[in-house]
């Protein structure tokens, strides 16, 4: 499969450099990120992973939230991982990066104790989307979790207007289960025991969910 049918930062190579910006300034980044990891339970010695990592935000917060947690980012585009790497390297953090799709993740099974995924799932076409859910439950241990943040069904109609022009850049079929607010139920389907909606917000661009889910194998 071609790398650019989805990634948006491969079809629009040239929007990577403003991507952080643009996260920061219209997707309340800092408040639901830092909501995200403070549900992350505590353990001292966990593999983490972070799928689709992008320039890894959220991959470094990851590191400096758990120091002594082995961390990962996985993301298909050698030229964001590049940014990764500088952004980990300048702030001192031992991060592994690794290049890869999250339908096939190349980690063996029930690897990890954490996994999340942020801003992601949106961009997969509705059966590479269940593919990625059902390969984070694979390579997750038994009891291990998965955080999730990406978009979600409009709450109102300012929100529905806002989410229609996300639907337009990355594709109306990529978003359905998303405007239909279907993903606890895409995720509870690949494999996962007690999934939960646990925040929403209104961002400019739309409804943003986090959820959460238990491995159950």
């Amino acid at each position: 499969m071609s790398s650019t049918t989805y990634i948006p930062a491969l079809k629009y190579r040239v929007l990577s450099r403003y991507y952080d910006p643009v996260i920061r300034l219209t997707c309340r980044e800092k408040t639901f990120k830092s909501k995200l990891l403070e549900q992350i339970r505590p353990g001292e010695r966990y593999t983490i992973l972070d799928v689709g990592c992008g320039t890894g935000t959220l991959t470094a917060w990851v590191k400096e939230r758990f120091p002594n947690a082995s961390v990962i980012g996985i993301d298909a585009d050698e030229a964001v991982l590049a940014m990764a790497r500088e952004k980990f390297g300048k702030r001192g953090l031992a991060i592994e990066t690794s290049v890869g799709y999250a339908q096939h993740l190349p980690f063996e099974d029930r690897r990890f104790d954490v996994v999340l995924s942020s801003f992601l799932l949106h961009h997969l076409p509705t059966t590479q989307k269940e593919a990625a859910l059902r390969e984070i439950a694979r390579v997750l241990k038994p009891g291990g979790s998965f955080y999730l943040a990406d978009w979600d069904r409009p709450q109102n109609v300012p929100m529905r207007i806002a989410f229609f022009f996300v639907r337009l850049f990355d594709g109306f079929e990529n978003t359905r289960a998303h405007a239909r607010g279907e993903m606890t139920e895409r995720i509870q389907e690949a494999g996962f025991g007690e999934v939960s909606r646990t925040h929403r917000y209104m961002t400019v661009f739309g409804t943003l969910s986090l959820w959460t889910a238990l491995s159950s194998r």
